[in-house]
């Protein structure tokens, strides 16, 4: 509404000033579409995984896994939708169709310390330093792959399947939770055992 009540007011004020705004708005929406289509789209699918998982289950491919790009440096922009496959050569590669319709292009994905990251939401394809103290989200899964982690590993060559920091913080909570549910269990048996009639007489 505030948007709008610039453009009526500047229109009052002058029409071509009315018209140079509209289109200075106009201009920031084309260049604002691409990204929140792409964003919109890559919601709609993670929700669609969650909200109808029968469906998503018969059309999981991990030979042909159907991912979003997660990183710039790979030259598409980020949360454009495609398959990840294994070249003729043994390459890891990400093919996509530009806008759906276009001739499909594929990008190559780096080859050296690849890992597959076990997510809360889903699965991640990233790229480690030598070390393996650092990841590169390189490629997002659909959550429909999250129970099958080992067979994308198997079929990209990928050796390193590893929680993400976000899976180790959740693992951590639930274990300090169970550990103090458990000790606290623990500590009202003892005081009972205590209290008894038996404890008490003897």
């Amino acid at each position: 509404m505030f948007l709008m009540g610039i453009v009526v007011v500047s229109y009052v004020i002058n029409p071509y000033l009315g018209a140079a705004v509209s289109l200075f708005f106009i201009a920031i929406a084309a260049y604002l579409a691409p990204t929140v289509f792409r964003f919109s789209f890559f919601g709609t699918m993670l929700a669609k995984d969650f909200v109808l998982p029968w469906m998503a289950k018969g059309s999981t491919t991990p030979e042909c896994a159907h991912a979003f790009i997660a990183h710039k440096s790979l030259g598409v922009p980020v949360r454009t939708f495609g398959k990840v496959t294994v070249s003729a050569d043994g390459k890891v590669i990400f093919s996509y169709r530009p806008c759906f319709v276009f001739t499909a292009k594929t990008v190559t994905l780096p080859s050296e310390n690849l890992s597959l990251g076990k997510g809360v939401l889903y699965p991640t394809l990233m790229k480690s330093n030598e070390a393996n103290t650092s990841h590169i989200k390189l490629v997002m899964f659909l959550p429909r792959y999250r129970s099958h982690e080992q067979k994308i590993a198997d079929h990209y060559g990928i050796t390193n399947i590893h929680d993400s920091s976000l899976t180790k913080g959740f693992k951590a909570a639930k274990a300090w939770i169970k550990e103090m549910i458990s000790s606290g269990s623990q500590k009202i048996e003892q005081l009972t055992k205590e209290n008894s009639p038996t404890s008490s007489s003897s």
